[in-house]
């Protein structure tokens, strides 16, 4: 058949699961579930709860309950770095999807399948519809830690991916969703996977104070004072100063605060002059395939996880700038200014949107104009230059204009040092994860002994934990 696939359902089958797309009925989704169906199992719905969050429209708050999105839940985390609020009556009326510790989080509609289990620090805490939190009917056991780990892996993904329907924008049902198959094992093989879960998010915390640490080095060393920034909301200025000159009549580009920070980080400079920026449009080659960083890969410490290989002639026609190691790449879209990320090796000849600015520096080494680039000051000044209005964003002629200051020689040496330590800790975190996904994968394919060996093995290469 020319390299098609065929496959042969009955029709009571199609009847029964309402589903009439050939893709549900792949080889590879019959073998993994027929993998799972071989050995004990349950359903969520049996012992679990599931639901989603608020489906009205809120109000957002500057604080109050925390309130999750989709882009919240990360590969294994929660992600706050761009958390919303929303008050205390919103979460009395969605009372049903209040985060509790232990509650599994799951993506239910854009991005399928990203899933991470509550920790205690995120209550008090709420969510939209495009979030289902899985909570158990009876007492909690550990076992919420392996069904993260489970659906985070293969037989979970290919349910994930198996049970969204939709068109453009896919979509998991709450009802399929609670007819995900969970293979059974022991407690003592959940406790173990409890305790890898949690050391994985122990060392991701270590690796973002890491990351906070050379920030706040940076700022030491720089003598900015923040809190000493003008609060005058008011800036009186002449038609020569303004718009003639800039080219800006928005009130807000003129406030008092810029100026001060200007003044406090003593520039050398702009990117413009300090910078090498990088925009030269790359023509991705049909058949070729290509790592594709995209905004939702962007990790809090300025590192790039969770890319997908995709063949030149399915790139999307944004897919144009060529990323070498060593480049920082620096989102231009005013609400995502601070997903800067540093390129690896491991990224070396990857593309990513137009959407990013693309540079390095030879006044800086990578590491320190990252640190520098995600500071609160150039933060600031950035969001100052940002201009539009559907899309607003910081256009190449205003990101040329952003003033850096002198950094000496020693200081970047030290936040070198601090930024690899962050960038390592990171790696780890990633690296015990995987480890803890491929362990229940192994005990699907082989047995739990033989997985719990061969993690305690993995382990023991990372960082020293009771198992």
């Amino acid at each position: 058949m020319d390299g098609h696939e065929c496959s042969e359902v009955l029709l009571s089958e199609i009847l029964r699961i309402k589903r009439m797309d050939a893709e549900y009925y792949s080889k590879e989704y019959v073998y993994e579930t027929e993998q799972l169906l071989k050995r004990k199992h349950f359903n969520i719905g049996k012992y679990y709860k599931v639901t989603d969050g608020e489906h009205g429209s809120v109000d957002y708050l500057d604080c109050g309950v925390k309130y999750l999105t989709a882009e919240n839940i990360r590969k294994g985390y929660i992600d706050l770095s761009k958390i919303r609020y929303v008050s205390e009556d919103v979460d009395k009326k969605n009372a049903r999807a209040r985060v509790q510790e232990g509650d599994i989080l799951i993506s239910i509609k854009g991005t399928l399948g990203q899933i991470a289990v509550a920790t205690a620090d995120l209550a008090p805490c709420n969510m939209n519809r495009d979030v289902a939190i899985i909570k158990p009917l009876y007492s909690t056991t550990n076992s919420n830690y392996f069904m993260a780990l489970f659906m985070m892996g293969k037989y979970g993904a290919l349910q994930s991916q198996r049970g969204g329907s939709g068109g453009v924008q896919q979509m998991i049902t709450l009802g399929r969703l609670r007819e995900f198959i969970i293979p059974e094992f022991s407690e003592i093989f959940y406790d173990k996977l409890k305790k890898a879960y949690e050391q994985f998010l122990k060392l991701m915390n270590h690796s973002k104070e890491s990351f906070e640490e050379a920030e706040e080095y940076l700022l030491d060393k720089l003598e900015v004072k923040i809190d000493k920034l003008s609060t005058n909301s008011i800036a009186i200025k002449s038609l020569g100063e303004s718009f003639s000159s800039v080219g800006r009549i928005d009130a807000e580009y003129y406030q008092q605060k810029n100026y001060d920070m200007i003044g406090q980080i003593r520039s050398i400079g702009t990117i413009g002059n300090l910078c090498n920026i990088y925009d030269k449009t790359f023509t991705p080659v049909a058949g070729e395939r290509y790592q594709y960083i995209e905004l939702a890969n962007i990790g809090k410490v300025g590192d790039i996880d969770d890319v997908e290989e995709v063949k030149g002639e399915d790139l999307p026609a944004r897919a144009r700038r060529l990323v070498k190691k060593g480049y920082v790449i620096v989102s231009s879209v005013e609400g995502s200014l601070e997903s800067c990320a540093l390129v690896t090796e491991k990224y070396d000849n990857a593309l990513c949107s137009t959407g990013f600015y693309v540079i390095d520096s030879d006044n800086y080494n990578s590491e320190t104009l990252l640190v520098l680039l995600k500071s609160k000051p150039i933060q600031m000044l950035l969001k100052r230059g940002c201009s539009g209005t559907i899309l607003t964003n910081i256009t190449k002629d205003e990101f040329m204009k952003i003033p850096l200051p002198k950094i000496t020689n020693e200081t970047q040496d030290e936040l070198k040092k601090i930024v690899r330590n962050a960038y390592d800790l990171r790696k780890k975190s990633r690296d015990l994860l995987n480890y803890s996904k491929r362990a229940v994968e192994m005990a699907i394919e082989e047995n739990e002994v033989t997985a719990t060996k061969w993690l305690e093995k993995r382990i023991s290469t990372i960082c020293r934990v009771g198992f």
